[in-house]
């Protein structure tokens, strides 16, 4: 089954639309994984007067035959691959990807809540 999903992807460390566009590039890069669209990049302060850099944002639309589990892995080694060394929800990051929508699944999971329009990583 095809699905369609949303993902954020964002920086805030180094070359930012580097980062951003190297993910998305992997994504398109994954034989299960189909990039429909990019939103523009904008640029957002951190939550929670951070002293951290700004950072950029976007989102994008696939469609995968992965399930959401799978798709929580891929995006995990990008992340790696990318040089994202924690999952902390206020660390700085090269980069963060993020399921906004997987379809309209409701998920809970040990290490991944998917709510409608939300994701947490636990």
């Amino acid at each position: 089954m095809l699905a369609k999903a949303y993902l954020a992807v964002g920086s805030n460390i180094g070359d930012r639309e580097f980062y951003l566009l190297q993910a998305i590039e992997k994504l398109r890069g994954s034989e299960h994984v189909e990039v429909s669209q990019v939103s523009e990049f904008i640029e957002t302060i951190p939550e929670g007067n951070l002293a951290q850099p700004n950072y950029l944002n976007g989102a994008v639309e696939i469609s995968t035959i992965l399930s959401h589990r799978e798709l929580f892995e891929l995006t995990l080694e990008i992340e790696k691959a990318l040089g994202r060394e924690s999952k902390g929800n206020k660390d700085p990051r090269t980069i963060d990807i993020d399921i906004l929508l997987y379809e309209d699944h409701i998920i809970s999971e040990e290490d991944l809540i998917l709510v409608g329009d939300l994701i947490t990583v636990k």
